[in-house]
């Protein structure tokens, strides 16, 4: 009953997408990278997610699904870093989904982590699960991704949210922690 009260929390209205494939970079001889939008869970805001589907075996794709360290917040984007170590998923032959979740790169509005009071904390982990929740919301919508096969990677930060997700997320089969941590809260 508790945990049923917290999750409420987290509830969002489903509602249209509205997806726009913006990019297409086949560049790379592992992968074409789709930089998509589609409408977030709050506001009028629009999330943005960068897939990177293998070129070296053929769909439906198992997918990442990743949630990166709190450097994000402080990078204004993604593209400049690319998709770094992250390349062997693709290789493979697995879909990576890094979204760009709110606060983060593109998306930055000035709040960073750690967070200086509680209830922005509170806040910000909602509509970071909200956009987690529209990534997966998107991918049903693609015939090439195997949606009984989502997996959630956190890395430092990503680790630390991860339970929470995951707990929150019954659509991820396996979840990926690395390099968790502790983070100071104000009190």
């Amino acid at each position: 009953q508790t945990f049923e009260h917290f999750r409420q929390f987290y509830v969002y209205e489903k509602s249209d997408l509205n997806p726009v494939v913006e990019k297409v970079d086949e560049a790379s001889e592992y992968w074409v990278m789709q930089k998509v939008t589609f409408d977030a869970a709050y506001g009028s805001e629009r999330v943005i997610a960068y897939l990177f589907l293998p070129k070296n075996s053929e769909p439906p794709y198992q997918t990442v699904v990743y949630f990166p360290g709190v450097n994000a917040t402080y990078s204004n984007s993604f593209e400049d870093g690319g998709i770094g170590s992250l390349e062997f998923i693709p290789k493979t032959g697995r879909a990576l989904v890094y979204p760009i979740y709110k606060s983060t790169y593109e998306r930055r509005d000035g709040y960073v982590v750690p967070p200086t009071t509680l209830q922005a904390w509170h806040i910000r982990v909602r509509y970071w699960y909200q956009d987690l929740a529209r990534s997966l919301d998107y991918l049903a919508t693609r015939p090439d991704i195997d949606y009984d096969k989502l997996a959630y990677f956190g890395w430092s930060w990503g680790a630390l949210m991860g339970p929470v997700y995951l707990a929150l997320e019954n659509r991820f089969k396996v979840g990926i922690l690395i390099a968790g941590g502790f983070m100071l809260l104000p009190e």
